[in-house]
């Protein structure tokens, strides 16, 4: 029996050791994949039918990072090439890579909509009048916590509450209300921008400690990691 795939996003639970703080994961559409590799971000086909699974080939970004994390990422990309079969586990929780002599290359565990509660640090905005991704301002702390259908945080100088609504891959945020304090022309600008960002907002991409927000055009609209 085929399992569909298509929307699912997993995040990579072994048989590898991960470099510490580093987040390797993979997502499915109807017939391409893509994902994060460790330092890079990869994206290819993929075809899953009866007794046949392959991957690739794979393009990506060609950032550099740490020799280790750069050995992984090499080692996590040639597996996914010697990739014949998977397995899901009925409870849809987990997901097996396995070579043609079944040997395991590589363990997934699912990331689903609940992955996003609790808070979230802003670490880049979407300028639309600059059109240009802009890291927020030092010393500042744009935040954005979700509880369910519940959304509140900080744009570094206001707190923002509000509603979102989660449904697959999509997401999207009601009126957001904010407190009326002046910061400063830079504060304000940034807030402006986040505020923004976030009314353009319609879908997400989690990769484990990693949130992105996307734009219509699948282009970037917030950048977020896992706060405390």
């Amino acid at each position: 029996m085929s399992i569909d795939l298509n929307g699912s996003s997993w995040l990579l639970s072994g048989p590898l050791q991960l470099p510490d703080g580093v987040d390797v994961t993979i997502e499915f559409g109807h017939d391409s994949v893509s994902g994060c590799s460790g330092c890079n971000r990869f994206h290819g086909p993929y075809r899953h039918g009866e007794g046949e699974f392959t991957v690739g080939p794979l393009a990506g970004t060609m950032m550099a990072g740490s020799p280790a994390v750069m050995a992984m990422e090499h080692d996590v990309l040639q597996r996914l090439g010697r990739v014949v079969a998977i397995t899901v586990t009925d409870d849809g929780g987990s997901l097996s890579m396995h070579d043609a002599d079944g040997v395991l290359l590589l363990a997934y565990t699912a990331q689903g909509s609940d992955d996003l509660a609790g808070r979230w640090l802003v670490t880049s905005v979407h300028h639309s009048a600059r059109q240009a991704i802009i890291s927020v301002l030092a010393e500042s702390e744009p935040t954005l916590e979700f509880d369910g259908d519940r959304v509140v945080g900080s744009t570094g100088c206001n707190t923002l509450r509000g509603t979102c609504t989660v449904d697959g891959s999509t997401l999207g945020f009601g009126p957001l209300m904010t407190t009326r304090k002046w910061c400063g022309d830079e504060a304000m600008a940034q807030e402006q921008a986040l505020l923004a960002a976030l009314a353009d907002t319609v879908g997400f991409r989690l990769e484990g400690s990693r949130l992105t927000l996307l734009r219509p055009d699948g282009g970037i609209a917030v950048s977020l990691r896992r706060g405390d």
